[in-house]
C-alpha cells in the first residue's frame, strides 16, 4: 500500500488501489500465471461442455460461456486465499492500523480489473456473434451478479482460512501442514456446493416470498443487486471478524502452514 495520507492522517484509498494495480501487473508474476492457467483450463472445459458438433450456434449455446471461464479463477484459492500469499505485508498493514476490509477491498478491485472486463466483453461479443444484441445487457448483469457474489464468498474464506503459499517441493517437506493445505484447497469446492445447494436456494426463496415471483422471472438487475449485497455483507462480516478476532487473524496469517 502507499504511504500517502490525507489531512486527517488516513491512507488514500484511490492511491492504495493504483499501487495495488501496479503491483498486480508488474510484481505478481506467479499470481498472474495462476490466473492465466485457470483461464486456459476454464476455456478448454467450457468449450468441451458447450460445443456440440452439428448443433446451431445460438444464444443457448453461448449462454454461460464467459462466466464459466471466469469462474475457474473465482472458484479457486486465488479468490479464497487473497491474504495468504502476502501474509507478512498484510500483518504489517494491520499493525499500522489499516483495517482488513480496506486490504480486501483493494485486492478485490485488482481481481475485478482483470476478470470483470473479460466476462463482460466476452458475453457481449458472443451475443453479437449469434445475433442476440438485445440480450447483451441481461447477460452482463448476470455476469456481474456471479462475479460480485463469488468475490464476497472469497473474502469470507480469506479471513477464516488463510494460508501461506510455498513451492510444492517445500510443501511436501512440511508434513505437519498437509492436512490444513488439503482442506484449504477444498474450500472453493465447499463454497461452490454450499452456494449451489443452500445459499442460492435460500436467496431464491427470499425473492419468491418478497416479490411473489419465480426467481427465473425476476429482472436481471435484481440479481445484480443481489450479488452486490452478498459482497457488501462479506465486508460487514470481515469488518466484525477483524475487530473481534484481530489477533487471531494475524496469528493465522503468521503461521507457517
Amino acid at each position: 500500500m502507499t504511504d500517502e495520507v490525507t489531512a486527517d492522517g488516513r491512507l488514500i484509498v484511490g492511491a492504495d488501489i493504483l499501487t495495488e494495480l501496479r503491483w498486480t501487473w508488474t510484481g505478481r508474476r506467479g499470481w498472474l500465471a495462476g490466473i492465466g492457467i485457470n483461464l486456459l483450463v476454464g476455456s478448454a472445459y467450457v468449450v468441451y461442455t458447450h460445443y456440440k458438433p452439428g448443433a446451431p450456434l445460438d444464444v443457448t449455446t453461448v449462454s454461460g460461456v464467459s462466466i464459466g471461464i471466469v469462474l475457474f479463477v473465482l472458484s479457486d484459492t486465488i479468490n479464497t486465499n487473497q491474504l495468504g500469499p502476502e501474509a507478512d505485508r498484510v500483518i504489517a498493514l494491520m499493525n499500522s492500523g489499516v483495517g482488513i476490509v480496506r486490504v480486501l477491498f483493494v485486492k478485490n478491485v485488482a481481481l475485478l480489473s482483470l476478470l470483470l472486463p473479460l466476462a463482460l466483453i466476452l458475453s457481449a461479443l458472443l451475443r453479437i456473434v449469434v445475433g442476440e444484441q438485445r440480450t447483451i445487457v441481461s447477460a452482463c448483469l448476470l455476469d456481474l451478479y456471479i462475479v460480485l457474489g463469488w468475490l464476497g464468498f472469497g473474502n469470507i474464506a480469506s479471513v477464516l482460512a488463510p494460508y501461506r503459499t510455498f513451492p510444492i517441493k517445500q510443501r511436501l517437506r512440511m508434513r505437519n501442514t498437509w492436512l490444513w493445505w488439503v482442506f484449504v484447497q477444498a474450500v472453493p469446492y465447499i463454497i461452490y456446493f454450499l452456494r449451489a445447494w443452500i445459499i442460492l436456494a435460500a436467496l431464491n426463496e427470499i425473492l419468491r416470498q418478497s416479490l411473489h415471483k419465480d426467481p427465473k422471472d425476476v429482472l436481471d438487475a435484481v440479481h445484480a443487486v443481489e450479488g452486490l449485497l452478498v459482497l457488501a455483507l462479506s465486508y460487514g462480516f470481515c469488518a466484525l471478524y477483524g475487530r473481534s478476532a484481530n489477533n487471531r487473524l494475524k496469528q493465522d496469517l503468521a503461521k507457517q502452514r
